[in-house]
């Protein structure tokens, strides 16, 4: 479809692509109706596919970026993921950390969330289920973040890959 090295071609077709699809999910619900969660994970699902790298980067840019300050992850959960990924997959090159590389193979395993002010209270999960209705979340309601993290201009930062590992993790943005 596309001339080999035409990157930017297809970045560009892959955003407004993607703005066509969110003015059409506007527009069909009118007024306050929200699509539903199976719709908003649907689209998620199609954008962790293609985009797993830019994933990678909204989690990892979160964790080092500061969101400790509302979450801690279930250590023991990490460890169970890199075991099962040593175990039972094949590590991706492209992906860099190996427990994120785990959860995106095996859509089963899940990394509990914790409050990191009550660290006994678990207040979400990283999970793949997650993710995809995260990512349907923020091309629905926070399109701005969505759009710094996922296209070719990246231009996120720590708040940014915050909101969207919120909606990843606790299907809403609760802190910040």
């Amino acid at each position: 479809m596309f001339a080999p090295g035409s990157i930017l071609i297809q970045e560009n077709f892959f955003y407004n692509t993607l703005k066509i699809r969110i003015m059409n999910i506007k527009k069909s619900y009118l007024g306050h109706i929200e699509p539903s969660y199976q719709e908003l994970k649907k689209m998620g699902k199609t954008i962790f596919k293609s985009r797993m790298a830019n994933v990678e980067e909204v989690i990892i840019t979160a964790i080092e970026g500061g969101s400790n300050y509302w979450c801690l992850l279930d250590k023991d959960d990490i460890a169970l993921s890199k075991k099962n990924l040593f175990e039972f997959g094949v590590r991706h090159k492209e992906i860099h950390y190996d427990f994120i590389d785990a959860l995106f193979q095996q859509p089963d395993l899940y990394i509990r969330v914790y409050d990191s002010e009550f660290p006994d209270e678990e207040i979400g999960q990283l999970s793949q289920l997650n993710i995809f209705y995260g990512i349907g979340l923020a091309i629905y309601e926070y399109p701005e973040q969505f759009a710094q993290h996922f296209t070719l201009d990246y231009s996120g930062d720590c708040l940014s890959a915050d909101t969207l590992f919120q909606l990843f993790t606790l299907g809403a943005v609760n802190f910040g």
